[in-house]
């Protein structure tokens, strides 16, 4: 039995909610919640982030994750701006 393998058929259907706490991990995982992962990326680690979420995400949930990272990259620009100014 692996680590990751459910005891019972229920408990696969649970979130983890300390290591995953938007959901974006799993393999159905919502593609709103993708972008706003993306975001949040983005917004923090500016152009790095941008280049991490499109290097290391799978290829299923790599669109949705560089489109939120996009849009946290255009937040995070003006506001480094601003900040440096």
């Amino acid at each position: 039995m692996q680590a990751n393998e459910p005891t019972f058929p229920g408990e696969a259907k649970k979130r983890d909610w300390w290591n995953d706490p938007l959901g974006v991990f799993k393999a159905d995982a919502n593609p709103t919640a993708l972008k706003i992962h993306g975001l949040i990326i983005g917004t923090f680690f500016g152009p790095i982030g941008v280049v991490a979420v499109a290097v290391l995400s799978s290829a299923e949930k790599q669109a949705h994750r560089v489109i939120g990272a996009g849009i946290g990259l255009a937040v995070w620009l003006p506001v480094s701006i601003a900040l440096s100014g």
